[in-house]
Protein backbone atom coordinates (compact mmCIF):
# COMPACT_ATOMS: atom_id res chain seq x y z
CA UNK A 1 0.00 0.00 0.00
CA UNK A 2 0.98 3.61 -0.45
CA UNK A 3 1.69 5.84 2.54
CA UNK A 4 -1.39 7.40 4.15
CA UNK A 5 -2.22 10.70 2.55
CA UNK A 6 -0.06 10.16 -0.51
CA UNK A 7 -2.92 9.02 -2.74
CA UNK A 8 -6.05 10.86 -3.85
CA UNK A 9 -8.41 9.42 -1.22
CA UNK A 10 -5.92 10.07 1.58
CA UNK A 11 -5.64 13.71 0.54
CA UNK A 12 -9.43 13.98 0.30
CA UNK A 13 -9.72 12.74 3.90
CA UNK A 14 -7.20 15.39 4.97
CA UNK A 15 -9.23 18.11 3.28
CA UNK A 16 -12.52 17.00 4.90
CA UNK A 17 -10.83 16.76 8.28
CA UNK A 18 -9.71 20.38 8.00
CA UNK A 19 -12.63 22.07 6.24
CA UNK A 20 -15.50 19.64 6.80
CA UNK A 21 -18.21 18.58 4.38
CA UNK A 22 -19.33 22.19 3.91
CA UNK A 23 -15.87 23.10 2.72
CA UNK A 24 -15.98 20.21 0.26
CA UNK A 25 -19.33 21.38 -1.12
CA UNK A 26 -18.09 24.97 -1.42
CA UNK A 27 -14.97 23.77 -3.21
CA UNK A 28 -17.16 21.78 -5.62
CA UNK A 29 -19.17 24.87 -6.64
CA UNK A 30 -16.04 27.00 -6.99
CA UNK A 31 -14.48 24.30 -9.12
CA UNK A 32 -17.54 24.21 -11.38
CA UNK A 33 -17.32 27.97 -11.91
CA UNK A 34 -13.59 27.80 -12.71
CA UNK A 35 -14.16 24.93 -15.13
CA UNK A 36 -16.95 26.79 -16.92
CA UNK A 37 -14.82 29.94 -17.29
CA UNK A 38 -11.81 27.89 -18.41
CA UNK A 39 -13.81 26.09 -21.11
CA UNK A 40 -15.11 29.44 -22.31
CA UNK A 41 -11.72 31.17 -22.31
CA UNK A 42 -9.79 28.27 -23.82
CA UNK A 43 -6.37 26.69 -23.23
CA UNK A 44 -4.62 29.85 -22.01
CA UNK A 45 -6.54 30.00 -18.74
CA UNK A 46 -6.32 26.22 -18.37
CA UNK A 47 -2.54 26.33 -18.62
CA UNK A 48 -2.37 29.16 -16.09
CA UNK A 49 -4.49 27.28 -13.55
CA UNK A 50 -2.37 24.18 -14.18
CA UNK A 51 0.77 26.22 -13.46
CA UNK A 52 -0.77 27.44 -10.20
CA UNK A 53 -1.65 23.86 -9.22
CA UNK A 54 1.93 22.70 -9.74
CA UNK A 55 3.31 25.71 -7.87
CA UNK A 56 1.13 25.05 -4.80
CA UNK A 57 1.42 21.26 -4.89
CA UNK A 58 3.93 21.25 -2.02
CA UNK A 59 1.59 22.94 0.49
CA UNK A 60 0.10 20.14 2.56
CA UNK A 61 -1.44 22.17 5.37
CA UNK A 62 -5.18 22.49 5.47
CA UNK A 63 -5.77 19.87 2.81
CA UNK A 64 -4.47 22.26 0.14
CA UNK A 65 -2.53 19.37 -1.39
CA UNK A 66 -5.89 17.73 -2.19
CA UNK A 67 -7.11 20.87 -3.98
CA UNK A 68 -3.85 21.07 -5.90
CA UNK A 69 -4.09 17.41 -6.92
CA UNK A 70 -7.75 17.74 -7.94
CA UNK A 71 -7.08 20.87 -10.01
CA UNK A 72 -4.05 19.27 -11.65
CA UNK A 73 -5.95 16.17 -12.72
CA UNK A 74 -9.09 18.07 -13.67
CA UNK A 75 -7.35 20.60 -15.87
CA UNK A 76 -5.28 17.95 -17.59
CA UNK A 77 -8.64 16.39 -18.51
CA UNK A 78 -10.04 19.74 -19.64
CA UNK A 79 -7.11 20.28 -21.98
CA UNK A 80 -8.40 17.24 -23.84
CA UNK A 81 -11.41 19.28 -24.97
CA UNK A 82 -9.02 21.36 -27.09
CA UNK A 83 -8.84 18.38 -29.47
CA UNK A 84 -12.13 19.59 -30.91
CA UNK A 85 -10.78 23.08 -31.59
CA UNK A 86 -8.65 24.25 -34.48
CA UNK A 87 -5.01 23.46 -33.85
CA UNK A 88 -1.76 23.29 -35.71
CA UNK A 89 -0.53 19.89 -36.94
CA UNK A 90 1.56 17.89 -34.51
CA UNK A 91 5.16 17.07 -35.33
CA UNK A 92 5.95 13.41 -36.00
CA UNK A 93 8.76 13.51 -33.43
CA UNK A 94 6.20 13.41 -30.61
CA UNK A 95 5.67 9.75 -31.49
CA UNK A 96 8.72 8.80 -29.42
CA UNK A 97 7.26 9.96 -26.12
CA UNK A 98 3.96 8.31 -27.11
CA UNK A 99 5.92 5.06 -27.56
CA UNK A 100 7.22 5.49 -24.00
CA UNK A 101 3.59 5.75 -22.86
CA UNK A 102 2.60 2.64 -24.85
CA UNK A 103 5.43 0.53 -23.42
CA UNK A 104 4.43 1.71 -19.95
CA UNK A 105 0.84 0.62 -20.55
CA UNK A 106 2.06 -2.79 -21.70
CA UNK A 107 4.00 -3.15 -18.46
CA UNK A 108 0.90 -2.57 -16.34
CA UNK A 109 -0.05 -6.26 -16.56
CA UNK A 110 3.14 -7.04 -14.59
CA UNK A 111 2.58 -4.34 -11.98
CA UNK A 112 2.77 -5.20 -8.27
CA UNK A 113 -0.04 -2.65 -7.71
CA UNK A 114 -2.24 -2.70 -10.81
CA UNK A 115 -4.74 -0.01 -9.74
CA UNK A 116 -1.94 2.43 -8.89
CA UNK A 117 -0.15 1.93 -12.22
CA UNK A 118 -3.38 2.31 -14.19
CA UNK A 119 -4.06 5.60 -12.39
CA UNK A 120 -0.53 6.83 -13.12
CA UNK A 121 -0.75 5.66 -16.74
CA UNK A 122 -3.85 7.72 -17.38
CA UNK A 123 -2.24 10.77 -15.77
CA UNK A 124 0.76 10.35 -18.05
CA UNK A 125 -1.51 9.83 -21.06
CA UNK A 126 -3.38 13.07 -20.35
CA UNK A 127 -0.14 15.04 -20.17
CA UNK A 128 1.38 13.46 -23.28
CA UNK A 129 -1.74 13.49 -25.47
CA UNK A 130 -3.75 16.53 -24.35
CA UNK A 131 -1.12 19.17 -23.59
CA UNK A 132 0.43 19.16 -27.10
CA UNK A 133 -2.90 19.78 -28.82
CA UNK A 134 -3.91 22.57 -26.44
CA UNK A 135 -0.56 24.36 -26.39
CA UNK A 136 -0.05 24.06 -30.14
CA UNK A 137 -3.45 25.59 -30.79
CA UNK A 138 -2.85 28.33 -28.21
CA UNK A 139 0.49 29.51 -29.64
CA UNK A 140 -0.69 31.41 -32.68
CA UNK A 141 2.32 33.75 -32.67
CA UNK A 142 5.43 34.64 -30.67
CA UNK A 143 3.45 36.85 -28.27
CA UNK A 144 1.61 33.78 -26.96
CA UNK A 145 4.91 32.19 -25.96
CA UNK A 146 5.69 35.32 -23.94
CA UNK A 147 2.26 34.99 -22.29
CA UNK A 148 3.04 31.40 -21.25
CA UNK A 149 6.31 32.54 -19.67
CA UNK A 150 4.49 35.35 -17.86
CA UNK A 151 2.02 32.78 -16.52
CA UNK A 152 4.96 30.88 -15.07
CA UNK A 153 6.33 34.02 -13.41
CA UNK A 154 2.97 34.68 -11.74
CA UNK A 155 2.73 31.03 -10.66
CA UNK A 156 6.15 31.14 -9.04
CA UNK A 157 5.10 34.36 -7.26
CA UNK A 158 2.26 32.39 -5.66
CA UNK A 159 4.80 29.69 -4.77
CA UNK A 160 7.07 32.25 -3.10
CA UNK A 161 4.26 33.90 -1.11
CA UNK A 162 2.71 30.62 0.02
CA UNK A 163 6.01 29.18 1.21
CA UNK A 164 6.99 32.37 3.02
CA UNK A 165 3.95 31.82 5.25
CA UNK A 166 5.66 28.76 6.75
CA UNK A 167 9.20 30.14 6.94
CA UNK A 168 8.55 31.71 10.36
CA UNK A 169 7.95 28.35 12.03
CA UNK A 170 10.89 26.84 10.15
CA UNK A 171 13.35 29.20 11.88
CA UNK A 172 12.85 27.37 15.18
CA UNK A 173 13.16 23.78 13.89
CA UNK A 174 16.71 22.51 14.40
CA UNK A 175 18.69 20.44 11.90
CA UNK A 176 16.09 20.30 9.15
CA UNK A 177 15.64 21.66 5.65
CA UNK A 178 12.57 23.69 4.82
CA UNK A 179 9.35 21.86 4.05
CA UNK A 180 5.79 23.12 4.18
CA UNK A 181 4.65 20.07 6.11
CA UNK A 182 5.99 17.01 7.88
CA UNK A 183 4.07 14.87 5.38
CA UNK A 184 5.65 16.52 2.34
CA UNK A 185 9.29 16.13 1.37
CA UNK A 186 11.56 19.09 0.80
CA UNK A 187 11.88 18.09 -2.83
CA UNK A 188 8.23 18.89 -3.47
CA UNK A 189 8.78 22.40 -2.14
CA UNK A 190 11.78 22.97 -4.38
CA UNK A 191 10.40 21.49 -7.59
CA UNK A 192 7.11 23.34 -7.22
CA UNK A 193 9.04 26.52 -7.97
CA UNK A 194 12.31 25.42 -9.58
CA UNK A 195 10.61 24.36 -12.81
CA UNK A 196 9.58 27.97 -13.37
CA UNK A 197 13.08 29.33 -12.78
CA UNK A 198 13.97 29.63 -16.51
CA UNK A 199 10.88 31.79 -16.98
CA UNK A 200 12.10 34.20 -14.29
CA UNK A 201 15.50 34.30 -16.02
CA UNK A 202 13.74 35.08 -19.29
CA UNK A 203 11.82 37.87 -17.55
CA UNK A 204 15.07 39.42 -16.32
CA UNK A 205 16.97 39.15 -19.61
CA UNK A 206 14.28 40.13 -22.13
CA UNK A 207 13.91 43.81 -23.03
CA UNK A 208 10.43 44.00 -24.60
CA UNK A 209 8.39 44.08 -21.37
CA UNK A 210 9.99 46.58 -18.96
CA UNK A 211 7.61 46.07 -16.04
CA UNK A 212 8.00 42.30 -16.24
CA UNK A 213 11.76 42.77 -16.26
CA UNK A 214 11.66 44.79 -13.02
CA UNK A 215 9.14 42.40 -11.50
CA UNK A 216 11.37 39.39 -12.25
CA UNK A 217 14.44 41.09 -10.76
CA UNK A 218 12.54 41.73 -7.51
CA UNK A 219 11.14 38.19 -7.48
CA UNK A 220 14.36 36.26 -7.94
CA UNK A 221 15.90 37.07 -4.53
CA UNK A 222 13.10 35.59 -2.36
CA UNK A 223 12.79 32.80 -4.94
CA UNK A 224 16.46 31.85 -4.55
CA UNK A 225 16.26 32.14 -0.76
CA UNK A 226 13.43 29.60 -0.55
CA UNK A 227 15.31 27.22 -2.85
CA UNK A 228 18.39 27.57 -0.65
CA UNK A 229 16.53 26.82 2.58
CA UNK A 230 14.88 23.80 0.93
CA UNK A 231 18.41 22.47 0.44
CA UNK A 232 17.57 20.51 -2.75
CA UNK A 233 20.77 20.53 -4.78
CA UNK A 234 19.35 18.89 -7.90
CA UNK A 235 16.67 21.58 -8.21
CA UNK A 236 19.14 24.43 -7.76
CA UNK A 237 21.90 23.13 -10.02
CA UNK A 238 19.61 21.52 -12.60
CA UNK A 239 16.62 23.79 -13.05
CA UNK A 240 18.28 27.09 -12.09
CA UNK A 241 21.97 27.05 -13.04
CA UNK A 242 22.12 24.58 -15.95
CA UNK A 243 18.75 25.65 -17.37
CA UNK A 244 19.88 29.30 -17.40
CA UNK A 245 23.19 28.72 -19.17
CA UNK A 246 22.06 28.72 -22.85
CA UNK A 247 20.38 32.12 -22.74
CA UNK A 248 23.12 33.60 -20.54
CA UNK A 249 25.82 32.48 -22.97
CA UNK A 250 24.05 33.28 -26.21
CA UNK A 251 22.32 36.56 -25.45
CA UNK A 252 25.27 38.77 -24.65
CA UNK A 253 28.59 39.84 -26.04
CA UNK A 254 31.57 39.17 -23.78
CA UNK A 255 31.40 42.57 -22.10
CA UNK A 256 27.68 42.28 -21.38
CA UNK A 257 28.10 38.66 -20.36
CA UNK A 258 30.61 39.70 -17.69
CA UNK A 259 28.30 42.47 -16.46
CA UNK A 260 25.25 40.21 -16.27
CA UNK A 261 27.24 37.40 -14.68
CA UNK A 262 28.25 39.94 -12.07
CA UNK A 263 24.62 40.98 -11.55
CA UNK A 264 23.50 37.36 -11.11
CA UNK A 265 26.40 36.72 -8.74
CA UNK A 266 25.34 39.76 -6.72
CA UNK A 267 21.75 38.50 -6.54
CA UNK A 268 22.99 35.11 -5.37
CA UNK A 269 25.24 36.73 -2.74
CA UNK A 270 22.31 38.83 -1.50
CA UNK A 271 20.20 35.68 -1.26
CA UNK A 272 22.88 33.84 0.70
CA UNK A 273 23.35 36.89 2.94
CA UNK A 274 19.61 36.93 3.60
CA UNK A 275 19.83 33.24 4.46
CA UNK A 276 22.42 33.95 7.18
CA UNK A 277 20.44 36.97 8.47
CA UNK A 278 17.02 35.32 8.75
CA UNK A 279 18.16 31.78 9.56
CA UNK A 280 21.43 32.16 11.49
CA UNK A 281 21.12 28.80 13.27
CA UNK A 282 20.52 26.93 10.02
CA UNK A 283 22.56 28.83 7.45
CA UNK A 284 25.82 26.93 7.96
CA UNK A 285 24.06 23.55 7.86
CA UNK A 286 22.16 24.46 4.67
CA UNK A 287 25.16 26.01 2.97
CA UNK A 288 27.37 22.99 3.71
CA UNK A 289 24.68 20.65 2.47
CA UNK A 290 24.38 22.57 -0.78
CA UNK A 291 28.00 21.82 -1.65
CA UNK A 292 28.20 18.36 -0.08
CA UNK A 293 29.20 15.41 -2.26
CA UNK A 294 26.98 12.92 -0.43
CA UNK A 295 24.20 11.26 -2.44
CA UNK A 296 21.96 11.17 0.67
CA UNK A 297 21.46 7.40 0.44
CA UNK A 298 20.69 7.36 -3.26
CA UNK A 299 23.51 4.95 -4.10
CA UNK A 300 21.67 2.09 -2.39
CA UNK A 301 18.44 2.90 -4.23
CA UNK A 302 20.25 3.21 -7.56
CA UNK A 303 22.04 -0.10 -7.07
CA UNK A 304 18.82 -1.88 -6.09
CA UNK A 305 16.85 -0.45 -9.03
CA UNK A 306 19.64 -1.06 -11.55
CA UNK A 307 19.89 -4.68 -10.41
CA UNK A 308 16.15 -5.11 -10.90
CA UNK A 309 16.33 -3.57 -14.37
CA UNK A 310 19.28 -5.73 -15.46
CA UNK A 311 17.59 -8.90 -14.23
CA UNK A 312 14.43 -8.05 -16.21
CA UNK A 313 15.52 -5.53 -18.89
CA UNK A 314 13.03 -5.82 -21.73
CA UNK A 315 9.56 -5.33 -20.25
CA UNK A 316 8.59 -2.82 -17.58
CA UNK A 317 6.31 -3.10 -14.58
CA UNK A 318 3.88 -0.27 -15.41
CA UNK A 319 3.87 3.50 -15.10
CA UNK A 320 4.50 4.43 -11.48
CA UNK A 321 5.48 0.90 -10.44
CA UNK A 322 8.82 2.14 -9.18
CA UNK A 323 6.98 4.23 -6.56
CA UNK A 324 5.75 1.16 -4.71
CA UNK A 325 8.54 -1.35 -5.29
CA UNK A 326 10.04 -2.76 -2.10
CA UNK A 327 13.61 -1.54 -2.50
CA UNK A 328 13.12 2.19 -2.24
CA UNK A 329 10.52 2.96 0.38
CA UNK A 330 6.92 3.93 -0.36
CA UNK A 331 6.63 6.86 -2.71
CA UNK A 332 10.36 7.45 -2.88
CA UNK A 333 10.95 6.24 -6.42
CA UNK A 334 14.45 5.47 -7.69
CA UNK A 335 15.69 9.09 -7.41
CA UNK A 336 16.85 8.72 -11.00
CA UNK A 337 14.57 9.42 -13.95
CA UNK A 338 16.41 7.06 -16.29
CA UNK A 339 16.21 4.09 -13.94
CA UNK A 340 12.57 4.86 -13.16
CA UNK A 341 11.64 4.90 -16.84
CA UNK A 342 13.57 1.66 -17.40
CA UNK A 343 11.86 -0.09 -14.49
CA UNK A 344 8.41 1.26 -15.40
CA UNK A 345 8.41 0.82 -19.19
CA UNK A 346 11.37 -1.43 -19.99
CA UNK A 347 14.43 -0.76 -22.09
CA UNK A 348 12.30 0.11 -25.15
CA UNK A 349 10.51 2.82 -23.17
CA UNK A 350 13.85 4.21 -21.98
CA UNK A 351 15.23 4.29 -25.53
CA UNK A 352 12.06 5.99 -26.79
CA UNK A 353 12.14 8.83 -24.29
CA UNK A 354 15.89 9.34 -24.73
CA UNK A 355 15.45 9.63 -28.52
CA UNK A 356 12.66 12.14 -27.84
CA UNK A 357 14.91 14.36 -25.71
CA UNK A 358 17.85 14.12 -28.12
CA UNK A 359 15.63 15.20 -31.01
CA UNK A 360 14.39 18.26 -29.14
CA UNK A 361 17.89 19.22 -28.05
CA UNK A 362 18.87 19.12 -31.73
CA UNK A 363 15.78 21.13 -32.72
CA UNK A 364 16.62 23.78 -30.13
CA UNK A 365 20.20 24.12 -31.36
CA UNK A 366 18.93 24.37 -34.94
CA UNK A 367 16.57 27.20 -34.00
CA UNK A 368 19.34 29.03 -32.15
CA UNK A 369 21.80 28.95 -35.05
CA UNK A 370 19.36 29.05 -38.01
CA UNK A 371 16.76 31.62 -36.95
CA UNK A 372 15.42 34.72 -38.72
CA UNK A 373 14.77 36.80 -35.58
CA UNK A 374 16.43 37.47 -32.21
CA UNK A 375 13.12 36.75 -30.46
CA UNK A 376 12.95 33.19 -31.79
CA UNK A 377 16.55 32.66 -30.74
CA UNK A 378 15.74 33.93 -27.24
CA UNK A 379 12.84 31.54 -26.79
CA UNK A 380 14.84 28.65 -28.29
CA UNK A 381 17.63 29.25 -25.73
CA UNK A 382 15.13 29.08 -22.87
CA UNK A 383 13.68 25.84 -24.30
CA UNK A 384 17.15 24.32 -24.70
CA UNK A 385 17.94 25.28 -21.11
CA UNK A 386 14.74 23.61 -19.94
CA UNK A 387 15.59 20.32 -21.65
CA UNK A 388 19.20 20.30 -20.46
CA UNK A 389 18.04 21.14 -16.93
CA UNK A 390 15.45 18.36 -16.95
CA UNK A 391 18.00 15.83 -18.25
CA UNK A 392 20.53 16.88 -15.61
CA UNK A 393 17.98 16.82 -12.77
CA UNK A 394 16.86 13.40 -13.98
CA UNK A 395 20.18 11.98 -12.80
CA UNK A 396 19.01 12.48 -9.20
CA UNK A 397 15.21 12.71 -9.36
CA UNK A 398 12.41 11.14 -11.39
CA UNK A 399 11.36 14.48 -12.87
CA UNK A 400 10.33 13.14 -16.29
CA UNK A 401 9.17 9.76 -14.96
CA UNK A 402 6.60 10.97 -12.41
CA UNK A 403 3.30 10.91 -14.25
CA UNK A 404 1.47 13.60 -12.29
CA UNK A 405 4.47 15.84 -11.69
CA UNK A 406 5.44 19.17 -13.17
CA UNK A 407 8.38 17.64 -15.06
CA UNK A 408 6.28 15.71 -17.59
CA UNK A 409 3.86 18.57 -18.22
CA UNK A 410 6.68 21.09 -18.62
CA UNK A 411 8.48 18.72 -20.97
CA UNK A 412 5.45 18.59 -23.24
CA UNK A 413 4.89 22.37 -23.10
CA UNK A 414 8.53 23.07 -24.00
CA UNK A 415 8.51 20.47 -26.78
CA UNK A 416 5.46 22.10 -28.37
CA UNK A 417 6.98 25.57 -28.01
CA UNK A 418 10.03 24.29 -29.89
CA UNK A 419 7.83 22.82 -32.63
CA UNK A 420 5.78 25.99 -32.94
CA UNK A 421 8.95 28.10 -33.07
CA UNK A 422 10.10 25.97 -35.97
CA UNK A 423 6.76 26.40 -37.75
CA UNK A 424 6.74 30.16 -37.15
CA UNK A 425 10.34 30.36 -38.39
CA UNK A 426 9.42 28.53 -41.58
CA UNK A 427 6.41 30.83 -42.09
CA UNK A 428 8.63 33.90 -41.71
CA UNK A 429 11.15 32.52 -44.20
CA UNK A 430 8.35 31.74 -46.66
CA UNK A 431 6.97 35.26 -46.30
CA UNK A 432 10.43 36.75 -46.84
CA UNK A 433 10.92 34.58 -49.91
CA UNK A 434 7.51 35.65 -51.24
CA UNK A 435 8.34 39.33 -50.73
CA UNK A 436 11.66 38.89 -52.53
CA UNK A 437 9.96 37.08 -55.42
CA UNK A 438 7.33 39.80 -55.67
CA UNK A 439 9.99 42.54 -55.62
CA UNK A 440 11.98 40.73 -58.29
CA UNK A 441 8.86 40.27 -60.43
CA UNK A 442 7.94 43.97 -60.12
CA UNK A 443 11.45 45.07 -61.02
CA UNK A 444 11.55 42.68 -64.02
CA UNK A 445 8.18 44.00 -65.30
CA UNK A 446 9.31 47.61 -64.94
CA UNK A 447 12.50 46.86 -66.84
CA UNK A 448 10.52 45.29 -69.70
CA UNK A 449 8.21 48.30 -69.88
CA UNK A 450 11.22 50.63 -70.23
CA UNK A 451 12.70 48.44 -72.96
CA UNK A 452 9.42 48.44 -74.88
Amino acid sequence: MRDAGSDFMGRLSGFIETFGVFGLILMFFVTCIIVAVALWRGPGLMLFVLFLAYATGSIAQGGIVFVSTLVRWLFLCLLGFMIFRKHFPMEFTLIFIVLYLIFGFLGNVRSPAFVWTIQQSFLLAMAILFIPVAVSGYISDLNKIAVIFKMGIVAVTVWVISNMVFLGEFRYVAGQRFTSSEEMGTGSVAYGGAFFAPMIVWGILQNRYKLWKLYSVLLIIPFLMILLVSGVRSAIFGMVLIASMPILISKFRLSKLIINFGVFSLLLIVSVYGLFIFFPTKATFLFERLFATSTAGRTYVWAWTLNQCINDPIWGHGIGAVDIMSGTGFGMGAHNGYLQVWYNSGILGLLSIMVFYVIYVFKSFRLIFLNPTAEIREYACICLGYILGILATGMFEGVFATAGGVGVSMTMIIAIIIDRLGQIRNDLLTQDAGIMDESYSTAWSAENVQVS
